[in-house]
């Protein structure tokens, strides 16, 4: 989202892949916890991105240190809606999040 001005599409391979968010085996179906993160998304892609100052810790892999949290968001004007989306990239530490909606006005 915060390159939505100059990619038009994304795609994603394992939709064509065994790892789908979605497996069926004969009348069955499978959502795996990746479908739900998709729907989610699919539902409040619409609208203006928004630009984010994300601060936080980082941990240490092979290529080098990695933030530990990633954002992005989306406001939707014709539904005044602001989509947050907040991923924690920590294998193994969970995180409090700050959230300061600085000159935004909010209802609700």
């Amino acid at each position: 989202m915060r390159h939505a001005d100059v990619v038009k599409i994304a795609n994603l391979a394992q939709v064509g892949n065994a790892i789908a968010p979605l497996k069926t085996l004969g009348d069955e179906l499978l959502k795996y916890t990746t479908f739900h993160a998709f729907k989610l998304f699919s539902e409040r892609k619409e609208g203006r991105p928004l630009h984010l100052g994300v601060s936080g810790n980082c941990f240490d892999t092979d290529e080098g240190p990695v933030t530990c949290m990633d954002a992005s968001c989306i406001y939707s004007l014709d539904q005044a809606n602001l989509s947050l989306f907040i991923i924690n990239l920590s294998p193994i530490d969970k995180m409090s999040v700050i959230i300061d909606l600085l000159g935004l006005e909010v209802a609700g």
